[in-house]
């Protein structure tokens, strides 16, 4: 696999998560909660201290093979790609993103929304319950 597919394919697993992240939240979420929970879900590195030992079980059954080596133009083409294809929709009065009309077409069954669900669920623990 050349370092240019490596990248598309990394890329296109980040947007399905972060759709999937939107779409299991089901309301506008603050932008840098759903890049925090987005990262969190890809670079599980980072989550695995926030969980507890029944998600760390379903987690270890549901995760990939390995974090991804999320680099940080990966995030501007994705998020531009999404936006500019209404699959988010960003309110940038509220700072907030949510699933855009058109995300249909992204297949988020599965471990996407498996895995965000157990995300929002830590981030929910550790944050205030405004914040998602």
């Amino acid at each position: 696999m050349t370092p240019i597919d490596a990248r598309y394919i990394r890329r296109g697993e980040i947007a399905v998560q972060l759709v999937a992240i939107l779409r299991v939240n089901g309301h506008p979420m603050r932008c840098t909660y759903a890049r925090a929970a987005t990262l969190l879900a890809v670079e599980y590195r980072h989550l695995i201290p926030m969980l507890s030992l029944r998600e760390h079980r379903a987690w270890n059954r549901i995760q990939g093979p390995k974090d991804l080596g999320l680099k940080e133009d990966d995030w501007g083409a994705v998020v531009a790609q999404l936006r500019g294809r209404r699959r988010i929709i960003e309110d940038l009065h509220a700072g907030t993103w949510a699933e855009g009309e058109l995300s249909a077409p992204l297949i988020t069954d599965g471990w996407p929304e498996r895995r965000a669900r157990i995300v929002i669920g830590a981030l929910k623990r550790h944050l205030s319950k405004e914040a998602l």
